[in-house]
């Protein structure tokens, strides 16, 4: 023992004390932390706690320029949430940057079908964002939802305004021209739309809960907009539907897009055109009228489809679906211009040998037989 080093009453010297007392504090940090990634990894969605894992954003880089969103599986969690939104919105507005630029070079520029692929694209990437955000925000404190909304929406405005700016004459504008008293159509004054303006400032990114219904059971009076809503009250609003068994849904106004998750045994008619897209995941045993520009269904069995799609709907990871045309729903022409119904050209991501030419060889869905289509008058 060196000489002078103080022995206490236990005869241990102070400093061999310290440094046990430092060892045991660093031991429990170590188990304390452990204590919380296990309570992450095992509460999963249904938990309640802070560190409760929040649903898995698919939002991969697409080289090695672009930073991964997570650091770690485990960090996608809510106090990690803002950290996480801020590398998406960087992620998204970059490469909504660099295909503007790239349309702006006059060597190698997109042709027009190139610049309309890329931004349907890149609308499917913003959309998934969107519903990352939407299936977080009950987990999420009201700071960090307001935060997260207004990153969202500058996200789809800078994408409205590049969509202008590259594909000036986009056939997916709302139609606002002209038309003589022959052509013009038949709506009533509360069926009047606006036009699409860019870049859409007010556009909301995750669906407020005025467009949003969940966790209900039998119900057959859900509609949207509520009575007492203006018309045009759903225009370029996300609406959410999840967690519903055995309910109807009546969307009676063109929205932004529609995003429905966890149905079971409910039907849900657009009596008019969603401009953008449609997200099904995780129905089962569900009947779905829709007008849409996309359609995107994954994880979905034994539903069935009677819709209007200008392009070819995608299916996932889904079997037992039926599909029919949908062609009664007013106001397809405003919104989707002169396109026509690709009902009948479903692609099946889960069998790629069966996709374009060899689609309807899908074991995964059929076409309804003619005399089963929906009439006008259903």
């Amino acid at each position: 023992m060196a000489e002078g080093a103080s022995v206490p009453a236990g005869g241990m010297p102070a400093q061999l004390l310290e440094r046990l007392a430092a060892r045991e504090a660093q031991r429990k940090a170590a188990e304390h932390m452990s204590r919380r990634e296990r309570r992450t990894v095992g509460e999963g969605l249904g938990g309640t706690g802070v560190d409760i894992q929040l649903p898995p954003l698919r939002l991969e880089p697409l080289n090695d320029d672009e930073a991964p969103v997570f650091t770690s599986p485990l960090h996608n969690t809510p106090s990690f949430f803002l950290e996480h939104m801020a590398r998406a919105k960087a992620l998204l507005l970059g490469r909504i940057n660099r295909f503007c630029e790239a349309c702006s070079t006059a060597e190698d520029s997109p042709s027009p079908s190139e610049r309309t692929k890329t931004l349907d694209d890149l609308l499917s990437q913003i959309e998934e964002l969107q519903r990352w955000f939407s299936e977080s925000s009950p987990h999420l404190k009201p700071f960090h939802v307001e935060q997260a909304r207004l990153d969202v929406e500058e996200i789809k405005a800078r994408f409205h305004e590049v969509r202008e700016t590259v594909l000036p004459k986009k056939k997916f504008k709302f139609g606002n021209k002209t038309t003589t008293d022959a052509t013009k159509p038949k709506h009533s004054p509360q069926q009047a739309v606006s036009p699409l303006k860019a870049p859409v400032a007010g556009v909301v990114a995750v669906a407020p809960s005025k467009f949003t219904f969940s966790n209900l059971v039998d119900r057959d009076d859900l509609r949207l907009p509520a009575p007492g809503d203006p018309a045009d009250a759903l225009r370029d609003q996300s609406i959410c539907l999840s967690d519903l068994t055995r309910c109807v849904v009546h969307v009676e106004s063109i929205s932004g897009n529609l995003m429905m998750n966890r149905l079971t045994g409910c039907t849900v008619y657009t009596r008019q055109p969603v401009a953008s897209s449609v997200l099904l995941r995780n129905c089962t045993d569900c009947r779905f009228v829709l007008a849409c520009r996309q359609l995107r269904i994954h994880q979905t069995r034994d539903t069935r489809l009677d819709i209007f799609v200008p392009s070819a709907p995608i299916i996932e990871d889904s079997c037992r679906l039926t599909v029919g045309p949908y062609t009664s729903c007013p106001s397809t022409r405003e919104v989707f211009g002169e396109a026509e119904n690709h009902w009948n050209h479903v692609q099946d991501f889960s069998c790629p040998t069966l996709v374009a030419e060899n689609a309807t060889k899908s074991p995964n869905w059929s076409l309804l037989p003619e005399s089963d289509w929906l009439r006008d008058n259903q």
